[in-house]
């Protein structure tokens, strides 16, 4: 069904090491004319060149407002050699910047580098593949794995991880999304998921009763406040499984990520 790409592998190895000092295009607010940017292919252009910008620069952007804004040449040369942004059959985002971000100094190369590049591949299979499609999914998925996020985040008392990966989510949630899309099977598998949910969930609620627990610095009183806090976290993530690929997809990004 799908191309045949990188050995899993090479996602635990090739990017792993970041280098710190590694200068990143900033994403800045700026106010655009989204039509005018280069998001839509050129007629009678062949391969990655239908997506190069002509103008004098280049400008992807997210749902929270961010812009990303290039040179015209380093635009260009950037969708020159990321031919996967354009797959008809991406792979998860983590793969895909595994395979093809593996330069020590190249453009994606640090923490924020990458964090830009999940975002080239959020813009791009929205864009080319996933728009419009399932909005209460993409809803209930987001939600999800941003929870999922906070709820670790908490537990764990913070870490730039977490920061790290609410940006990235945009781009897992894409991935679920071209996959549903995709996928008659998940779309049509219907049944009672209610003792999978609540193993699930339960065992969310679980780590995050033991891991307070075991935070010897918070008295009693302040662990189980926190308890109560986050178990509202977990019946956010609750609500919004209601069908056997969002558990699936829910399972898949907190056992992946955490």
């Amino acid at each position: 069904m799908k191309r045949m790409t990188c050995i899993f592998l090479l996602a635990a190895m090739s990017c792993n090491t970041k280098n710190p000092t590694q200068q990143s295009n900033p994403i800045v607010k700026d106010s655009i004319q989204k039509d005018t940017a280069a998001a839509l292919p050129q007629a009678d252009v062949t391969d990655n060149q239908k997506y190069f910008t002509t103008t004098d620069s280049g400008m992807i952007w997210n749902d929270a407002g961010d812009t990303l804004k290039y040179a015209k040449a380093d635009f260009n040369k950037i969708i020159k050699e990321h031919s996967e942004f354009f797959s008809d059959y991406p792979q998860s985002p983590e793969v895909e910047n595994a395979c093809h971000c593996t330069e020590p100094n190249g453009e994606f190369s640090s923490e924020v580098g990458t964090d830009v590049y999940y975002m080239f591949y959020t813009f791009y299979v929205r864009k080319l593949h996933t728009e419009g499609k399932y909005p209460e999914v993409r809803k209930k998925l987001s939600s999800i794995y941003s929870n999922i996020n906070k709820l670790f985040q908490n537990i764990s008392r913070g870490g730039s991880y977490f920061g790290h990966m609410e940006s990235r989510i945009p781009a897992f949630v894409e991935f679920s999304m071209k996959n549903y899309i995709d996928y008659e099977e998940f779309k049509n598998k219907h049944y009672d998921i209610s003792k999978q949910k609540s193993l699930f969930i339960q065992a969310l609620q679980q780590e995050l009763i033991d891991e307070t627990h075991a935070s010897s610095f918070l008295s009693a009183s302040r662990q189980q406040a926190q308890i109560n806090d986050l178990s509202k976290i977990v019946v956010d993530i609750e609500k919004e499984i209601t069908d056997k690929y969002i558990l699936n997809q829910a399972q898949r990004f907190r056992y992946g990520q955490y």
